[in-house]
């Protein structure tokens, strides 16, 4: 463990977020969670596919 790492472990532990930051930080986590099971269990909505645009193909110059 960094150095950096265990300053800011100590930082957390003095001054520790309040109510209101932890119950955010606990709810998106909570939302990201929901859409990974989500997105696993339904799968990827193809609106949100994109379509690969095709190359043209090289012509031969005469």
């Amino acid at each position: 463990m960094d150095l950096r790492w265990l300053l800011r472990i100590r930082q957390l532990v003095q001054r520790p977020p309040s109510r209101r930051q932890a119950v955010l930080i606990l709810v998106t986590i909570a939302v990201c969670i929901a859409i990974v099971v989500i997105e696993a269990q339904v799968g990827w909505p193809d609106a949100f596919t994109t379509q690969r645009a095709r190359r043209p193909a090289i012509q031969p110059l005469p």
